[in-house]
């Protein structure tokens, strides 16, 4: 699957790679990315939030694969995670980012090997580190976040998103589906309308809790907690849509749905979105609609059907049900990434007829 075609039809040169789970399948979708673009001869700059490209995984002690870096790619990480790294390097700059491995570099690889990417932890340090790598002259910049961290997520850090679904997050088709649904809803939400956005465009650009009484707007002034949004003395029974700059979560939700007119809930972006599939049912259920106030959108969605526990789900069923999903938007298994995946199947988070059949793994991933 040919994502660099994507990526510059789009104009996306910013790509984030995030796991639904552990062993998703993530790294060996970002190495099929830096393995196309060094072959188009395009120069890639990687980095990660987390810790990426160690040989064992820290939590469970399996061996996972290594990130590889081809000559001429641009790497910013901590200086003990490069010494372990395999790839020969040229030191370029230390940036001023402290981690507990040390000091974070920028180096070039002069001889293509592994590399162990940590050091960048936060959404600041991805802020400093994107433009440094394009400064020496990687025009495709990756990012490499670990599961639990959607930090990169974010339409001001990155233009896409690739998205990792894997066999480890269940035993069943079905069961991988609902787990990854409330995962890959959130970079599916449309965009706040038009009208909407224009009337609370001063809560927008002051970050804070905003809603609409008709055609009046209201702001909190209020920086951070979420709760409490009902009970404001503003907050009447006609209030039409509610944007919220922080997270948006189950409770938040759960807060907003005995409200009696329905409601545009606006998050600020993909990332901000940490709601489970059942919040999304009970919102949408009571009349409320869920959008964003800035979307990203999804490069592709790798899918591993490999479990390191030692199973395989059948391959094209869970391909299929994800392409279902996900409408037009790429869907490929990043080991068997020149096959085409067809929609033979509509997806049934209820049940599989196929799901029962995986069989034992024959080759780790």
């Amino acid at each position: 699957m040919d994502l660099m075609a994507r990526c510059r039809a789009h104009g996306w040169s910013k790509v984030a790679f995030i796991g639904a789970t552990k062993h998703a399948g993530k790294t060996t979708a970002l190495n099929g990315l830096v393995e196309q673009a060094h072959r188009q001869g395009v120069t890639v700059g990687l980095c990660s939030i987390g810790l990426d490209g160690e040989r064992l995984d820290t939590i469970l002690g399996v061996e996972k694969p290594p990130v590889y870096a081809p000559e001429g790619t641009i790497v910013i990480s901590a200086e003990a995670a490069l010494e372990q790294s395999t790839a020969e390097l040229e030191w370029l700059e230390v940036l001023p980012v402290e981690s507990p491995l040390g000091s974070v570099v920028v180096c070039k690889v002069t001889r293509g090997g592994n590399v162990v990417l940590a050091g960048i932890r936060q959404r600041a340090h991805v802020d400093l580190a994107m433009p440094r790598l394009i400064d020496y002259g990687a025009t495709l910049r990756l990012v490499d976040g670990a599961f639990d961290r959607i930090a990169a997520a974010s339409p001001e850090l990155v233009d896409a998103v690739v998205l990792a679904v894997g066999a480890v997050a269940g035993k069943t088709v079905s069961t991988v589906l609902q787990h990854a649904q409330p995962f890959l809803q959130r970079f599916l939400l449309p965009e706040v309308d038009r009208g909407i956005r224009e009337k609370l465009m001063p809560a927008h650009q002051q970050q804070v809790i905003g809603w609409l009484s008709g055609t009046r707007a209201h702001c909190t002034h209020q920086r951070g907690a979420l709760f409490g949004i009902t009970a404001h003395a503003d907050w009447t029974k006609d209030v039409d849509a509610v944007y919220l700059p922080g997270a948006v979560t189950d409770s938040v939700i759960s807060e907003l749905l005995g409200h009696s007119r329905s409601l545009t809930v606006i998050a600020q972006h993909p990332a901000q979105v940490l709601v489970h599939a059942e919040a999304y049912r009970k919102l949408y259920r009571a009349g409320h609609r869920l959008c964003v106030w800035t979307s990203l959108p999804i490069l592709a969605v790798a899918c591993n059907p490999h479990s390191i526990t030692g199973y395989d789900l059948p391959r094209q069923p869970l391909l299929d049900a994800l392409r279902a999903w996900v409408g037009d938007i790429p869907v490929y298994d990043p080991l068997h990434d020149d096959e085409v995946v067809s929609l033979q199947h509509p997806l049934d988070v209820g049940g599989d007829s196929h799901d029962e059949s995986h069989t034992r793994a024959e080759s780790h991933r």
